[in-house]
């Protein structure tokens, strides 16, 4: 047994005195039998083991020691979590025979420090290990340090570890959705080293991955007379701690002088939890067009409401979702004064799993900059659409891409997503105002959420956005807006009393086109940008995905009736023997989830009114989470049915229902032909 004064001695020394970790690990190793080890029994421990073994079992941070030529271990109550269900048996085990999956990684590293004296550091290494049941990518950062004894054989080394796999997968998931966006995106050291570029970059500057690491890449393709601005923009702002932003001009490789292009490059530093800088995140968006046509316009200042006009036209959607009991209107009215036009947006677009995205926002301020703004947030929703699932998150991905690439800019937002299937609307707003809900009867409910404007939430990180859902009812009319529309008058009371009364009127809610209805009703000058967005809910839910079945979830006879039914279904479309089967394997699977998890009702429908069937499972239990990064291992019991279900899918999410239950989607991999809308 280790001396009870020496533990104590040590550990307060170390300063990393720990009681309560003290006696577990005392415990733990008591109930190794050393003697059967090479270490030997614990009487007949060295003082340098005993030293090591103190100093381990003392830390609050996780550690494990390997002792001798052997590698013997012993560790601390720390280090249990990283080794899972290895524990309690790899206490006492030979370092190779507890780790034989990552072995031939970490045993040249911990002999060689053992051997050298050199100590061995890794940042975020990845290893597939299986720890509770099942292979999974964990990643680590670590080191090694050699404790010295009297000989060769009364040597150890330490090793000090945390497991780094939810931060390294959140960054994952960062460059997962800076790949899909339109702009060039970059992190850099606080040196100003560039560690990572996204695909735009090597799309743009035909450079291979590893040149966007090095000066010489950014040499071919930067303007030499741009490279004092770049250089003196960023040190300015490692100076002072501060965002950077600067434009300058950057061609493909090998191009002519005449192909380069103005980009405006921007970049906030991220901080650790001690306040310390470990990296930057920067964006590089092509401004050249709009470069150019200030400076050609800044003689002609009234064509500026002509160009603004036109960017923003052309910025926003070129046709509204066409679905069955779902009827969409937008206006968009422009300013009436020159330098008032820009910044107003409203958007609408169906993601591949049914759902619905609605959008208005204002960005403040006016002209072309603001015009630009508005595309590149509007943008911004678009690409996190694909990525997150509520409306929160999106706002928030849109905020942070707003802060990297126009941190001065402020935009207010409000966000909506429509399962059609349901008729659930949740959303989320960004300090704008909120949309009118007018039921069949005449009465009008205000969908308030809180929230604040995009370009704020960084510099108060104590906000508390919520999603916030309704059930749109049959025959109601939501109205989206921004805050022109209630404004023109200078009188917001007012206004929103007369879009109240106008949205009351039979003359607004049973006209062909309630946006129009309400822009004449309403406006009687137009003073500031008005973006309005209608939806109007024209049937049942029943009518959004044909056929539909409801049944016990312990039926078999009906699940492989509807199973047979599916198939045919797509047979009868044009699927292929081999799709119809995958869309059969898709339900089998989702449908088993369902039965693991609830014994109630299952709703089960096929959309087939996009480009290519949605199967939709829904249940009343307590629900069940896809994780979209699944086992690597396609025998494991765990997550296998999920994982079979992503392969054979085009995309698959799971949700909460609003009224409890989930909902899970899967995009069949196959296309429908176009068929004509049929109210």
């Amino acid at each position: 047994m280790v001396n009870r004064l020496t533990i104590d001695a040590v550990a307060t020394h170390a300063g990393c005195f720990h009681r309560r970790g003290l006696y577990v690990a005392e415990r733990m190793l008591e109930k190794v039998d050393w003697a059967g080890t090479p270490l030997g029994a614990q009487r007949t421990w060295t003082p340098a083991l005993r030293y090591a073994v103190t100093f381990c079992l003392a830390s609050r941070f996780p550690m494990l020691l390997w002792w001798g030529p052997e590698l013997i271990q012993i560790y601390n109550d720390g280090f249990v979590p990283l080794l899972g269900k290895r524990h309690p048996s790899a206490l006492g085990q030979r370092a190779a025979d507890c780790w034989p999956e990552a072995w031939d990684v970490i045993g040249p590293n911990i002999e060689r420090t053992r051997a050298t004296g050199e100590p061995f550091w890794a940042e975020d290494m990845m290893f597939k290990l299986e720890r509770n049941g099942f292979v999974e990518e964990a990643y680590f950062t670590y080191s090694y340090s050699r404790i010295e004894g009297d000989d060769e054989r009364d040597r150890g080394v330490l090793c000090s570890a945390t497991e780094t796999t939810q931060a390294v997968l959140r960054g994952m998931e960062f460059r997962s959705m800076a790949d899909s966006l339109a702009h060039i995106v970059y992190t850099h050291s606080p040196d100003g080293t560039i560690d990572w570029v996204n695909a735009r970059w090597h799309e743009y500057t035909r450079l291979p991955p590893d040149m966007a690491m090095t000066p010489e890449g950014w040499a071919r393709v930067l303007h030499p007379a741009d490279a004092r601005i770049m250089r003196a923009g960023r040190a300015a702002a490692f100076a002072e701690s501060k965002r950077y932003g600067f434009e300058a001009r950057i061609r493909p490789d090998g191009a002519a002088d005449e192909d380069y292009r103005w980009f405006h490059f921007s970049a906030v530093p991220m901080r650790a939890s001690n306040g310390a800088i470990f990296r930057w995140a920067g964006t590089a968006t092509d401004v050249h067009d709009r470069r150019v046509a200030e400076n050609a316009l800044r003689a002609q200042f009234d064509r500026e409401h002509a160009v603004s006009l036109a960017f923003q036209r052309a910025a926003l959607p070129k046709a509204l979702p066409d679905l069955p009991g779902l009827d969409f209107h937008a206006v968009y009215e422009p300013a009436g004064a020159e330098a008032l036009v820009g910044g107003d947006w409203y958007d609408a677009f169906q993601l591949p799993d049914g759902r619905i995205v609605l959008s208005v926002g204002d960005v403040v301020g006016s002209g072309s900059d603001a015009a630009i703004t508005m595309a590149a947030v509007r943008q911004a929703i678009r690409g996190a659409a694909q990525v997150y699932p509520d409306a929160v998150a999106i706002l928030n991905a849109a905020d942070l891409a707003l802060g990297s690439e126009q941190p001065d800019r402020i935009v207010t937002a409000f966000l909506g997503m429509l399962d059609p299937l349901t008729l659930s609307f949740s959303y989320a707003c960004a300090g704008h105002p909120a949309p009118l809900l007018r039921h069949s009867d005449g009465t009008i409910a205000e969908l308030g959420a809180f929230g604040l404007p995009l370009g704020l939430r960084e510099e108060k990180q104590s906000y508390a956005a919520v999603n916030a859902s309704v059930t749109l009812p049959d025959r109601s009319l939501l109205v989206l807006y921004t805050d022109g529309l209630v404004e023109s008058t200078h009188n917001i009371i007012e206004g929103d009393a007369r879009l109240r009364r106008a949205l009351g009127s039979c003359e607004v809610y049973e006209a062909a086109d309630p946006a129009t209805a309400i822009r004449r009703t309403v406006l009687t000058t137009v003073t500031d940008d008005v973006a309005i967005l209608t939806l109007r809910v024209t049937a049942a839910p029943e009518v959004f995905a044909q056929p539909r079945w409801e049944f016990r979830a312990g039926d078999a006879k009906m699940a492989v009736y509807i199973r047979g039914q599916i198939a045919r279904i797509l047979k009868d479309l044009g699927a292929t023997v081999s799709e119809a089967s995958d869309a059969e394997l898709v339900f089998g699977e989702l449908l088993g989830n369902v039965v693991r998890h609830t014994e109630g009702s299952v709703e089960c429908a096929l959309d087939l009114a996009g480009i290519a069937p949605v199967l939709h499972v829904l249940d009343r239990g307590p629900g069940f989470t896809f994780y979209a990064r699944l086992p690597k291992d396609s025998m494991s019991e765990s997550g296998r049915g999920l994982y079979i279900t992503a392969a054979l899918a085009r995309d698959v999410s799971v949700v909460p229902r609003r009224d409890g239950g989930s909902h899970a989607r899967a995009v069949l991999n196959m296309r429908l032909p176009r068929r004509p809308r049929n109210d």
